[in-house]
């Protein structure tokens, strides 16, 4: 038997329990500190849907709001419409993503370009008054309320004084605002995702545009006037455009939908 004794070392699992102090008890059921913390808890789930509806309202706000409504408050966002030569301007990322061959030297230019068109979309949401406080306590404290709905309002207050349950979620939430080519930034979604996306259905109106298929262009229009957001179809495919497809409100997706409508 002494040959099958004592080979391997012996796992013990300890459990302990948390017994408060008499003091600390006696406060506990006082206070009813954790029944409240229990119940902030389930709040919290509610207050992360508002502050989840005010950065969508802070980005649509600052990336869609008609330049003669912005003043000199914040930088406006307009993509420069032809090449500067400083790889910043949505031709310059035209001419590269166009290209069906590139050379290394392309390659590095446009991904420098698409780096430059990121930062421009960034800025204009940082440099926003708003964008201070959308990781800090007075995001709580007061900006929110902007945003609320009447019976979200009690759950908002029980956070008064206890702000730092959001610091982790704030942190994550900053990742949207980053210029970096991350798969959670706007910038991301913007330029490496979307503007692609409408280049691409470009290349497709092209082909239709010289078809049978642009007799019904007119019916068409007015058949979906309610969404498009000018007076004919062949504006919606040019490339300065896409400034006024940055939002949820006029995306991209308008054009798939053309496209998959013709």
């Amino acid at each position: 038997m002494e040959q099958f004794t004592n080979l391997y070392p012996l796992s013990k699992t300890l459990r302990f329990e948390l017994i408060p102090h008499e003091k600390t008890k006696e406060l506990l059921e006082r206070t009813d500190y954790l029944a409240q913390d229990e119940k902030r808890a389930e709040s919290y789930k509610i207050v992360k849907g508002i502050i989840d509806r005010y950065h969508k309202s802070f980005i649509e706000d600052v990336l869609s709001k008609p330049i003669e409504d912005q003043g000199e408050k914040r930088p406006i966002l307009k993509f420069a419409k032809e090449s500067t030569k400083n790889c910043d301007s949505l031709e310059e990322f035209y001419e590269l993503y166009s290209k069906s061959q590139k050379s290394e030297t392309e390659k590095n230019t446009l991904e420098i370009t698409q780096n430059n068109l990121r930062k421009q979309i960034v800025y204009a949401l940082t440099q926003d008054a708003r964008f201070k406080n959308l990781d800090k306590k007075e995001l709580i404290y007061q900006d929110i309320y902007a945003i609320a709905k009447p019976e979200e309002i009690p759950f908002i207050k029980e956070f008064e004084g206890f702000a730092t349950y959001f610091v982790g979620f704030h942190e994550n939430r900053m990742n949207m605002y980053s210029s970096e080519a991350k798969s959670t930034a706007i910038g991301n979604r913007l330029i490496n995702e979307n503007l692609p996306i409408f280049t691409d259905n470009m290349g497709t109106f092209q082909k239709l545009l010289n078809s049978p298929v642009s007799e019904h262009f007119d019916t068409i229009c007015k058949d979906m006037e309610d969404i498009l957001p000018y007076d004919n179809i062949e504006e919606i495919f040019m490339l300065h455009n896409y400034n006024d497809f940055l939002t949820q409100n006029k995306s991209p997706s308008i054009t798939q939908l053309l496209v998959d409508v013709f």
